[in-house]
């Protein structure tokens, strides 16, 4: 993993997006972008939307189950700047949105399906995900069970799916969750990751220690990927990443 500080965090965030674009750029086979939502969104605003056409589909990475949809990661996508240039530019999306009566479980082996069949599609594809880190050590949308590892292992490990959905408990803000698993963001080629404000400080550094279980600090899960693909952007000065 590549950490990248300033403590400026605007000038956090344009990194971030120009690393994006640097790695979108380079990408010349079809490209499936997933994108978290919170405070990650922040580093659309500093990517080159020229770079998102006809080679590009868009997710997410993770979803919030909810009727109300102002409180889901796909509300806030499409009123960003970032996403109708995109989508002018002939980007593709694979759609979260919930369907009539489609209930969790149904969304999430639809999300399963796309996925897969997008990989199957295009054997020389490439994956890039932005992530961000809760104040808990979450990535994505995997909470910590730190009171049962072997059922977080289970969950989001040994498993066969790219997209789960469950209940993430009352830590959570809203507690269903649809969530790319762990074997499938393992597959990303680059993952921008954006963490910032004191609030992270903590969950950051459980993140660079040599020791902890990552069903305590599910964003560990950054660490068991290739150093070079892995790029965390920070206003955190001072982290000491042990490798």
């Amino acid at each position: 993993m590549n950490i990248y500080s300033h403590s400026d965090i605007h000038q956090v965030a344009e990194n971030a997006g120009r690393r994006l674009s640097e790695e979108a750029s380079k990408t010349k086979s079809p490209l499936l972008l997933l994108l978290s939502g919170g405070s990650s969104l922040d580093v659309l605003n500093h990517v080159d939307v020229s770079l998102i056409d006809t080679q590009v589909t868009i997710g997410l990475v993770d979803e919030r189950f909810t009727a109300d949809m102002s409180k889901t990661n796909f509300w806030h996508l499409v009123r960003h700047p970032f996403f109708i240039p995109a989508l002018r530019n002939g980007a593709r999306l694979i759609d979260p949105t919930t369907g009539y009566k489609e209930t969790i479980k149904d969304e999430t082996d639809r999300l399963d399906r796309s996925y897969k069949r997008w990989i199957n599609e295009h054997k020389n594809g490439s994956i890039i995900m932005t992530a961000g880190i809760g104040e808990d050590g979450h990535t994505a949308g995997i909470f910590p069970m730190p009171q049962d590892e072997k059922g977080f292992q289970e969950r989001f490990v040994d498993t066969q799916k790219f997209a789960i959905g469950y209940d993430a408990g009352k830590n959570a803000e809203v507690s269903d969750r649809v969530t790319c698993t762990i074997p499938f963001i393992q597959k990303a080629s680059c993952v921008i990751v954006y963490a910032v404000g004191e609030k992270k400080r903590t969950a950051l550094k459980k993140l660079c220690s040599l020791t902890g279980k990552i069903s305590e600090t599910p964003a560990r899960l950054l660490r068991e990927m290739p150093h070079e693909h892995v790029c965390l952007f920070t206003d955190q000065t001072n982290l000491r990443y042990a490798l």
